[in-house]
């Protein structure tokens, strides 16, 4: 499924409410074989080992022993009991109970319906003396329920009849959710005040487990108010106090931390927080602590760059709160719903999430989140072009904003003003608005930094636009760095690389081309660098990782349970369930890997960055280094000769180039050359050449370094419409993954007099794989092929190991959502039915490698993250192809897409017919494709790619 259908199809079920017919199974249950408990009051005290009028008690220690399933069941026959015997007294103190566990496990309707009953029941029997506490419990449900006015009442009530009995513990209780409220109704400074009065009246109660409540909660009105750094210091105090049977409370101090480290930019130590709040919840069957702890984590991936993660993480927490019933979370999630398809270019459906979140949190009085929902909206009229609009939003917000008295909030509106009336050509009013912000200390936000920069170079003040895009790149990296290595790490830059291309524009207004070509050469590459790191010890770091071979397992075992489900005939949603759950798990064992990893291995995919002069000095007079860095609103170029460096800047934004580049791809895989080359490909020749053709004279080997989406591009086939011919007919072209890879000596780059080891696994579903094995094998005079249950995994790694070339006629397959699964097929199965064996990115990193040749002559076997179906812009993760340059290989010779086998068998003999005559592989597919040309077939020689490392004169 193409990314933003899935995205859009995941939006829909954000904004519809469940079907009743159709409610999901609770998955939160704390302890459901107690559900077979005894019925008999009698039978059931037998079991417990207590007297039958002890029942009462025995629900409530395990209630407080947060065993809530078997509190519930235990009172349940109390209330048989009860009603048997007439005992109204018991029946109401009972119901006070069964309503306060249904709260605990999200049943607000049966807490409800039992909380009211108990009042009802206390008042006429005039229990006035218990009354406080269901007063309380009520207000915890209508909280919860995000009927704030109802709270406020009967915290109210229950403090006046608490006072009415002299029960100091009754005032404290009740005077410590009064604040909460207020919270969720934007009136923070009367929620301080409001905690400075319960602290002291439950000082004088003596109330130990509400005073860590109290610090807790404390600190998360800290976070709200934008200081995350004393909302820490509160939170460690609660923590340090907190009881170890208080499970609901550690899982939300820890919600709670993770937020605030995630706002410090601490994002590895956030996301560990959240994943370990939402374990907790979850295995006590706290469904709200779970879904607001996964609605945590969404955020912090988000942050992180990982948006299709979030948007499955966010598609968990909302089943949850559509099936608790909870209109405020729902109305949140669809915000962050909205953020997420705005910044993945689905305007419309953004607006529209926005509206619908704004009209959910007026209907519950959620004044901050009404004010986040309009700047929210205001950023997608923004896009849209409705600045009149967008206006009127931030206003409305802004005024709402300082009502508040919450200076994040403030923060926010003046952000979205400063975004606005750069769009609308205003810089000094964005640079007037977001001045006041440093006296704060919110110049902290690179965003901040970033937008000043933006509104300087408008303006014309270009070291100051310099120094503020310096100051945004530093903060990006600062929270970046937090982030460890692996997955998050590696995806962080993917929505953060705008501070970069304004620090570049700043520098090239300043004159400074040296330092805006190394600000840019640092782009390319840094992801897959990150994501790769540290698995570098063949064979022993992942079976070392116990955790991550866990999930792993886990992984296989919804791998196998979708294939049942397949077989079964499940439904769409049973099928969607499983496919979530296995992304989950990949993901997770991605994580586990980067945490365990090291640094990235210096040097080979850009941890050093080298001197543009250094650079120069590697480069022959007849080569040029073509760099590209994809930006948010134009295409950075520029080229590198060995005495020259020049650059270019092209309005194309991201967004746009990648939909150009799709439209390329599609082109390519349906036409035949026997009709006109498609357009789209001179288009894209005139973006990415055509300004260079000056400096290009003389110049036959281009090395191209691409960015983003471009890494999915088949430059080979743009098209000159001066001179009628492909690029490829024109320059040899050698992709390389960084800048830095220029400048690394390869380990064994020499390819004369080498064996050539083919593997053909599969011949019966490829037959012109085996007759492209059987024909290579005579045509290289020193060549082993290795065809059917001959070729194997651990052939194929002896032969990268001997230093061999390594051709692979194969299946290949990308994984675009975890790219250390895709993978290569290398054998056939054991016997008849089992699945072939393959190797994956993770097997080919832990594979010692000197190959000078790595041949994938398969589907998708250079495909980077960027070049899926739907070619999703801002991607740049890892390949197969790339994977075997970091194990060490030199060269790589790989495909963007599908190739049909006979037109790879066709392109794999003109390669070798070249290279046996002494050339390169880069010319010797630059021959092939060529040849391909002339014969005026398909144009599947274009999804053909050779990708080295230090090919240039100087190794």
């Amino acid at each position: 499924m193409r990314l933003l259908g899935w995205l859009a199809c995941t939006a829909a079920i954000l904004a519809c409410q469940p079907e009743p017919s159709k409610k999901p199974q609770n998955n939160f249950r704390s302890d459901a074989t107690t559900l077979t408990l005894p019925q008999d009051p009698g039978a059931l005290a037998a079991v417990l080992g207590v007297p039958a009028d002890s029942l009462m008690g025995a629900g409530q220690e395990r209630y407080q022993n947060q065993t809530f399933d078997s509190a519930r069941a235990i009172w349940n026959v109390e209330l048989t009991r009860t009603l048997a015997k007439q005992d109204k007294k018991a029946e109401a103190r009972v119901r006070m109970w069964l309503g306060l566990v249904a709260w605990k496990l999200s049943d607000y309707k049966t807490a409800r319906r039992e909380g009211e009953a108990s009042v009802a029941l206390k008042r006429s029997l005039g229990m006035d003396d218990e009354l406080s506490r269901s007063f309380n419990a009520l207000g915890l449900t209508a909280w919860h329920e995000g009927r704030h006015t109802d709270a406020l009442v009967m915290y109210d009530s229950a403090i006046a009849a608490a006072k009415r009995n002299n029960d100091i513990l009754g005032i404290a209780r009740a005077s410590a959710n009064i604040p909460l409220v207020k919270i969720e109704l934007g009136r923070f400074d009367e929620a301080r005040r409001d905690f400075d009065r319960a602290i002291q009246v439950n000082r004088e109660a003596k109330d130990d487990r509400t005073q860590e409540h109290l610090l807790s909660n404390m600190g998360m009105l800290e976070i709200r108010l934008g200081n995350p750094s004393k909302g820490i210091e509160l939170l460690n105090r609660a923590r340090a106090q907190l009881s170890d049977d208080d499970v609901s409370e550690q899982a939300n101090i820890l919600g709670q931390l993770a937020t605030a480290w995630g706002s410090t930019g601490d994002l590895q130590r956030a996301i560990a927080a959240a994943d370990s709040a939402f374990t907790i919840a979850r295995a006590d069957g706290l469904q709200q602590e779970a879904a607001s702890n996964l609605e945590v984590l969404a955020d912090l991936e988000v942050q992180a760059g990982d948006n299709r993660l979030a948007l499955a993480t966010l598609h968990t927490a909302d089943s949850i709160d559509a099936e608790v019933g909870l209109r405020n979370e729902r109305g949140t999630n669809l915000r962050r719903a909205a953020m997420i398809l705005l910044d993945l270019g689905d305007v419309e459906p953004s607006m529209q999430m926005a509206r619908r979140a704004l009209a959910e949190h007026r209907a519950v009085d959620a004044l901050t989140e009404q004010v986040l929902d309009r700047l929210q909206l205001a950023a997608a009229l923004t896009r849209a072009g409705q600045s009149a609009i967008a206006s009127a939003q931030i206003d409305s917000a802004e005024r709402d904003a300082r009502s508040s008295g919450n200076p994040s909030i403030v923060n926010e509106a003046a952000i979205a003003f400063a975004t606005l009336a750069i769009a609308t050509g205003k810089p000094q009013a964005a640079v007037n608005k977001l001045s006041p912000l440093e006296k704060t200390g919110s110049i902290n936000d690179w965003r901040i930094s970033d937008l000043q920069s933006t509104a300087f170079l408008a303006l014309g003040r270009n070291k100051d636009a310099r120094n503020s895009a310096m100051q945004a790149v530093a903060l990006v990296e600062r929270e970046r760095a937090s982030l460890g290595v692996g997955p998050l790490r590696a995806g962080y830059l993917a929505n953060r690389t705008r501070p970069f291309s304004h620090r570049i524009a700043a520098e090239l207004a300043l004159g400074d081309t040296t330092a805006a070509f190394e600000t840019a050469a640092a782009l390319p590459g840094r992801s897959l660098a990150e994501r790769f790191s540290g698995i570098d010890d063949p064979g022993a770091r992942f079976a070392l990782i116990a955790r991550s071979e866990k999930v792993l397992l886990r992984a296989n075992e919804v791998e196998r349970e979708i294939a049942q489900a397949h077989e079964d005939g499940a439904s769409s949603g049973q099928l969607s369930a499983l496919d979530v759950e296995l992304t989950r798990m990949r993901t997770a064992y991605e994580r586990t890997v980067g945490e365990q990893a090291k640094l990235p291995r210096v040097g080979v995919l850009g941890g050093s960055l080298p001197a543009l002069r250094e650079i120069q000095g590697r480069l022959s007079p007849r080569q040029a280094l073509l760099l590209y860095v994809s930006g948010e609103d134009r295409l950075e170029l520029f080229v590198v000769r060995s005495g020259a460096v020049a650059h270019r800047s092209v309005r194309v934004n991201e967004r746009e180039l990648s939909r150009k580049i799709r439209f390329a791809r599609d082109a390519l895989q349906r036409q035949s050359q026997s009709s006109a080359p498609p357009a789209i490909l001179g288009e894209l020749h005139d973006i990415l050449i055509a300004p260079f053709e000056k400096n290009l004279a003389g110049v036959s080997e281009l090395i191209i370094i691409p960015h983003g989406s471009l890494g999915a591009l088949p430059f080979a086939a743009l098209w000159n419409r001066r001179s009628g011919k492909f690029l490829v007919e024109q320059k040899v072209i050698i992709n390389m993954p960084t800048v830095a890879a220029i400048t690394i000596g390869s380990q064994a780059r020499e390819l004369k007099g080498r064996t050539l080891d083919v593997f053909a696994p599969t011949p019966e579903e490829l037959p012109a794989t085996r007759r492209e094995a059987e024909t290579l094998g005579r045509l290289v005079r020193n060549s082993m092929v290795q065809i059917g249950r001959r070729s194997t995994k651990a052939g194929v790694r002896a032969a990268l190991a001997r230093g061999d070339i390594v051709h692979l006629a194969s299946h290949g397959q990308h994984n675009s959502q975890n790219p250390l699964f895709s993978h290569v097929t290398v054998g056939s199965g054991s016997r008849a039915g089992f699945p072939a064996s393959v190797m994956t990115v993770q097997d080919i990193m832990t594979s010692p490698t000197r190959s000078p040749l790595v041949f994938l002559s398969g589907c998708e076997t250079g495909l980077n993250a960027g070049g899926s179906d739907a070619v999703p812009f801002r991607s740049e993760e890892g390949s197969l192809s790339q994977a075997f340059l970091f194990a060490g290989a030199s060269n790589v010779v790989a495909t963007l897409w599908a190739v049909r086998d006979q037109d790879a068998a066709n392109i794999a003999g003109d390669f070798y017919k070249s290279l046996t005559q002494g050339s390169s592989p880069w010319d010797a597919l630059a021959d092939a494709q060529r040849r391909s040309i002339h014969r005026r077939g398909s144009l599947m020689w274009a999804a053909y790619t050779v990708s080295s490392i230090g090919a240039a004169k100087g190794n």
